[in-house]
Order: C-alpha cells, then sequence, then structure tokens
C-alpha cells in the first residue's frame, strides 16, 4: 500500500544482509524503473547499489564484451534520427514511401516486443516487414541499441549459456512496473546463478501499462520464487478518511490470483484525521479558480505553499493554463506561485545537440549517433545526401560520411567539423562555447545564439570533456525542483511525476474520464486514479470540469462534457461526501 514503508523495508533489507547475513556490500543490487527513482533510492539504501533495471543490463552486456561497440540511442537520437532514415531507407530500398506516424508505429511496436521478450515484432504489417529489415540494417551501420533491447539482449545470453558477475541480491522497487521481457532477466538470475530477489511494490499502483508493464507481476511472484508474501497495510501517509477513499476506489479493480489486497489503515493516532473535498465546476476556468482559492486560503492560514501539491492525470499544458489564468485573476495578489514539478525533458538547442556530439567524439570517434548528430546539424543536407550516406557501402556510417565528405562540399562540413573534435586530447580543458562557435561556422549554421551554452559554464575554470558530458545530461533531463528548494512555489505535476511522493495538501484536478482512461483500460484509469488519491498525507481536494467542449482542454481531450467519474462520486457518498460547485 501507498506511504506503508516499500522502500523503507528495502532499507532494513540491506542492513539485515549486511550486519547479519554478512553479505558483501558490493554484491547487492538495487534496480527500478526510472533514473530518477534509481537516484532517489541510492540516497535513502545503506548498502549496495541503486540503478535502473537498463543500467544494469548495460553493466553486464559491457562487462561480458557482447556491447560490440554500440551505444545506447537517446529517445531524441530514436525519435528524430533513426525515425528518419528508417523512412528514408525503407524508401529506398523498397520504393514504399511512409509517413513519420507508419515509424512510429513501427518503433512502438518493436519496443513492446522487446519489453515482452521478443526479437521482432508480432504481426507485423507489409510496410512494418519492410521497415523492421531497414532497422536491422540500419542498427549495424550505426552501431546502436534501443533502450528496451537491453533486457532482452542479457537475458537471451544467459538463456544461451553465458556467464555474468550476478550479484548473490537483487531487490527490486516498483515490482509492479516491470515488463515481460525484464521480469525473465530476473528469473534467468535466480535460476542460473542463485540470484535472490527481494521484490516490493502495490499491483493497484502499476500505471505503466502503455510501457506493457505486467500487472499480475506480483500475483505471480509467490508461484515462481516459492515464497510467502507480506503484507504492508498500515500507511504513515495517509489518514483515516483517505484511506477509506481509496480502498473504496480500489474495490473497483477486478480480483486477481496469487496475492489479497488488504485494505489500507492509517498509522496508529490518524484515525480522526483527513479531509476530502469534491468538487463539480462549471468550466475548466471555474475549476481552476477553485484550485487557487482555495490553496490562497491554505497560504493565508499559515500553510507553506510548498506544502501543496496539484496532480493533473493528463492534458498538463491546458490544465497549468487555467491554473496560470486564475492565479493572475486572484484579487490582491498572491503569495505562491505554480511551476512545473517535472515533466517532458526539454528540447536541446541545435546547439547543445553539437556540445553532446562533440564531449561524445572526444570520448569516443567511433560513436556513430554522435557523427549522425552532426549531420542533422548541417544545413543544406537533403534528403538524398542522406539516402547515398546510408547506403553507401561502408561498414559504419563515419566510413560512408569520410568516402563521400572527397567530393561532395557539403557532406564534407560534418567530416571536417567531426574530425577537429576527435583529434582533441580526452583529458584536455575545453572551452565548450568556443568549441560550438567553431563547429557552427565549419557545418555553416547560422544565427545561432550561445547563451544557453554560457548559462552552463561553472563558475571556476572550465573543466575536461567528461565534466561537460555531465552538464549535457543534465540539461537533457526534465527539471526536478524539490518542493523545499522553491518554499513560496506549488509544484504542478502530472500522475506519474508524483508517484513516490506525498504532501499535506493535494489537489488531484481534472479528474474527467479522458485524463484517467486514455489508453481505453479501465483497470489502469482505476489505478491512476487510485495513486493520485493516495499522495495526500492530510487534505485531498478532487475536482473536474464541465463545459469542455469549446476550451483548450476540452479540444484536447475532444471531449463534448467533463464531469466526475462515476467512480469518484459514489466512494465519497458512501463516506458521506456530496459533490459541491464552486463559488466563482
Amino acid at each position: 500500500g501507498p506511504g506503508t514503508g516499500k522502500t523503507w523495508t528495502l532499507e532494513r533489507k540491506t542492513e539485515y544482509l549486511v550486519s547479519v547475513g554478512g553479505v558483501p556490500s558490493d554484491a547487492i543490487s538495487a534496480v527500478t524503473l526510472t533514473r530518477s527513482m534509481a537516484l532517489s533510492l541510492g540516497e535513502r539504501l545503506p548498502h549496495g547499489r541503486a540503478q535502473t533495471l537498463h543500467s544494469f543490463a548495460l553493466e553486464h552486456l559491457n562487462r561480458i564484451g557482447d556491447a560490440w561497440g554500440k551505444k545506447v540511442a537517446t529517445p531524441w537520437e530514436t525519435a528524430e534520427l533513426i525515425a528518419s532514415d528508417l523512412a528514408v531507407g525503407t524508401a529506398s530500398q523498397f520504393n514504399t514511401h511512409v509517413t513519420p506516424s507508419d515509424v512510429r508505429d513501427f518503433i512502438t511496436k518493436l519496443t513492446s516486443g522487446f519489453r515482452a521478450g521478443q526479437d521482432e515484432p508480432p504481426e507485423m504489417t507489409r510496410s512494418q516487414v519492410q521497415i523492421n529489415a531497414v532497422f536491422r540494417v540500419q542498427r549495424e551501420l550505426f552501431a546502436y541499441r534501443l533502450m528496451d533491447e537491453l533486457a532482452n539482449d542479457l537475458a537471451d545470453l544467459i538463456a544461451r549459456g553465458e556467464r555474468i558477475e550476478a550479484p548473490s541480491h537483487i531487490l527490486v522497487d516498483e515490482y509492479q512496473d516491470l515488463t515481460a521481457g525484464e521480469l525473465r532477466l530476473l528469473q534467468l538470475l535466480a535460476s542460473e546463478f542463485n540470484t535472490i530477489v527481494v521484490a516490493c511494490g502495490d499491483d493497484r499502483q502499476s500505471i505503466y501499462g502503455f510501457r506493457e508493464a505486467d500487472d499480475l507481476a506480483l500475483h505471480r511472484f509467490p508461484n515462481i520464487y516459492g515464497v510467502d508474501p507480506g503484507y504492508l497495510y498500515r500507511s504513515r501517509r495517509c489518514p483515516r478518511l483517505i484511506c477509506e477513499f481509496a480502498d473504496l476506489i480500489a474495490d473497483a479493480l477486478p480480483e486477481l490470483p496469487g496475492l489479497e489486497r488488504p485494505h489500507l489503515e492509517p498509522w496508529p493516532g490518524r484515525e480522526d484525521e483527513g479531509d476530502v473535498a469534491i468538487v463539480s465546476a462549471p468550466s475548466p476556468i471555474a475549476e481552476a479558480r477553485w484550485v487557487i482559492d482555495q490553496c490562497s486560503q491554505f497560504v493565508s492560514d499559515g500553510v507553506s505553499p510548498h506544502e501543496i501539491m496539484i496532480v493533473v492525470s493528463a492534458y498538463l499544458d491546458q490544465v497549468l493554463g487555467s491554473l496560470s489564468q486564475a492565479l493572475d485573476e486572484l484579487e490582491g495578489g498572491a503569495e505562491f506561485h505554480l511551476y512545473r514539478g517535472g515533466g517532458p525533458a526539454p528540447a536541446l538547442s541545435a546547439e547543445l545537440r553539437l556540445l553532446e556530439a562533440s564531449v561524445r567524439l572526444i570520448l569516443d570517434a567511433e560513436d556513430q549517433m554522435a557523427w549522425r548528430t552532426l549531420v542533422w546539424a548541417t544545413p543544406g543536407l537533403g534528403r538524398a545526401r542522406i539516402d547515398r550516406l546510408l547506403h553507401h557501402g561502408g561498414q559504419r556510417f563515419v566510413e560512408n560520411l569520410r568516402d563521400l565528405a572527397q567530393t561532395d562540399e557539403i557532406v564534407g562540413r560534418p567530416w571536417v567539423a567531426g574530425s577537429n573534435v576527435t583529434n582533441l586530447e580526452h583529458d584536455a580543458d575545453i572551452d565548450p562555447i568556443r568549441l560550438v562557435e567553431e563547429l557552427a561556422a565549419i557545418l555553416g549554421v547560422e544565427g545561432w545564439n550561445g547563451s544557453f551554452l554560457a548559462a552552463l559554464q561553472p563558475e571556476e575554470d572550465v573543466g575536461p570533456a567528461a565534466y561537460w558530458r555531465e552538464l549535457v545530461v543534465q540539461a537533457s533531463q526534465a527539471d526536478e525542483i524539490e518542493p523545499e528548494q522553491d518554499p513560496t512555489g506549488i509544484p504542478v505535476r502530472t500522475i506519474f511525476g508524483s508517484k513516490g511522493r506525498e504532501a499535506p495538501y493535494v489537489f488531484l484536478v481534472n479528474t474527467i474520464p479522458q485524463a484517467f482512461s486514455r489508453g481505453g483500460d479501465a483497470s489502469d484509469a482505476i489505478r491512476r486514479l487510485y495513486v493520485g488519491i493516495t499522495r495526500s498525507s492530510g487534505y485531498l481536494g478532487i475536482s473536474a470540469p464541465g463545459n469542455l467542449r469549446y476550451t483548450q482542454l476540452g479540444h484536447a481531450a475532444r471531449a463534448r462534457f467533463g464531469g466526475l467519474e462515476d467512480l469518484v462520486v459514489r466512494a465519497g457518498e458512501r463516506l458521506g461526501l456530496t459533490p459541491t460547485s464552486p463559488n466563482r
């Protein structure tokens, strides 16, 4: 259950393994789903190393020499470079025109197959079979792996008898969010190397169905590993009223074999605490005004803004726009501001992409995707030139680039730029702004602005290339502002961004069916709603707008009407809570 101490239990488990069991600390691995979750887990565990399961798999692939010089393609490279090249290659090889949407659908199906432990997507259309053939060739040309291949590749090698330095214990947080391919890897570690798998999770909080997470994973655990589960059901976070409200929501989930779902109980002493408000607003702006008015009242009563969290299941930009408008309208101004608490990674500027590619080439001159990024940044390299670069016949992309650069001045620009970079010393001090200026001049990039790079420059002298690489990694990720870092700000988070977080005052806004069931799966919608409700450690405000059709939000949601889901209303009525309307 939420707030019942799952991660705390993993902390205590590592202490027990080391102090009582005599297990070496470096024989313990802890894995979870995302980098931010791994970072948080690593800060809490007294022993062992925390990382993502992808990172765990890549580390062991490298150790056994199976990386083959390959890099893991970033999400941007996959969406922009790989997708574009697949379209060009399919047109050239099969004379088949495929749209960006066709390629995206193929990549989605491909990664779904990897997550399910399959090497190729099932049930491909004729055009997808052709794209897949091009993908197999281009993957070798650029020497990349997709992120979702990693666990599948390592599992395949272990299944074929490859030996690895497996941990004696692997601790898994958020076990319910793993895919079939990732679960297969854990089972092979246990069966082939006697690795003991320790898992914590809650199937009611399985909200990663879009990435093929197996919501039955926890229920199968006792049969696979032959152990009886332990149940954590007393929540240190949620008071009684919110525990009861959450249980009524979870009761709508279908019964599953294997595990029980114990009722969530508050920690002793919190039985009479908690407050829930359900508000049905006539419009999105009326809903936003109610939320802002309530926040203003709480702050006036002495609540610090950073103790408040606003949670949105979907359409974050539209909802944030309405909230910002309501905040601007607040009479007498506000004692707080709103900020996006995490979210999508920022779109990097061309200058930062150049810096990223440069640093990668300094560290590894055979980084094919870094060479491809230089080509991407070069003006005048049209589809025909890209086609020639893809099909010139070299074993690696850089070989094609080098050969064609001898006779084509435009193709020569990224070759000269990259060659200048690879001649720099690995550990030399580098001025990133000057480096990118020189690259932009060679490539013919006009009108670039180095202000963003200047903002990244540290106070001390410019450090070595590896330091700038780390800055690029940081700039590539979504901002994660901790509430305590911005005491006058109220974060607006998605359901996914709020996972693992809590606040004394939580507003779950835009509670319309479209926001929770975007994939069409009712169980997914219920689990997202459950996660949103259980972020609160005191007050919970649930609201929804009506009259959506002609609003920005209505357009995004493609909704003719809004309103609270029947599930919320029925749960509230059973607890004596009646939906109300806002004052303005």
